[in-house]
């Protein structure tokens, strides 16, 4: 069989035109890199409050069911068990720990590299700082020693991760 003197120009032409037709069905199926993705309980960013909102005062918030956003300032790295909100300069970032099932198995974890922002819906609670009584250690609380503020953390329900910062 002859060989067309342009084959080599024509060969080249239809693999262009190949690799634009894979290239153009690889780009549809291409996961979009500004997509939420959600681990857990779905969560109503509708109605989701800045954490900073909630650093301020988190009193007035424990043992409520709420939805916050905010950048993801760390994570476990071991199980993606917890994950950290930015909340400021002037206060610490607020841990946010997966819920634990009946079997006290995590009811899902979050990537251990999750970075961006994101939206947690669950409860805040308080955590009294442990008592030193009895300790013989000499960290025992005077009368007249003002008691150490609580830590306050969320347990999440559900998570949902954004690429971006929001």
């Amino acid at each position: 069989m002859p060989v067309h003197r342009n084959a080599p120009a024509l060969l080249a032409a239809l693999l262009t035109l190949l690799v634009g037709i894979v290239g153009c069905a690889s780009d549809e199926a291409a996961p979009n890199e500004s997509a939420d993705t959600e681990y857990g309980a779905a969560v109503d960013a509708g109605t989701a409050l800045p954490v900073q909102r909630v650093a301020t005062d988190p009193a007035q918030f424990t043992e409520k069911t709420l939805v916050l956003e905010g950048r993801v300032s760390s994570v476990c790295e071991h199980k993606g068990c917890w994950l950290a909100l930015d909340t400021g300069a002037d206060t610490p970032p607020l841990r946010v720990e997966v819920a634990r099932t009946d079997s006290d198995e995590y009811a899902f974890t979050v990537p251990t590299d999750a970075s961006g922002w994101a939206t947690v819906q669950g409860r805040l609670v308080a955590e009294e700082p442990p008592s030193h009584e009895d300790h013989g250690d000499g960290a025992e609380a005077s009368a007249d020693t003002e008691a150490p503020a609580p830590s306050y953390h969320m347990i999440a329900d559900g998570v949902r991760l954004t690429a971006s910062d929001g």
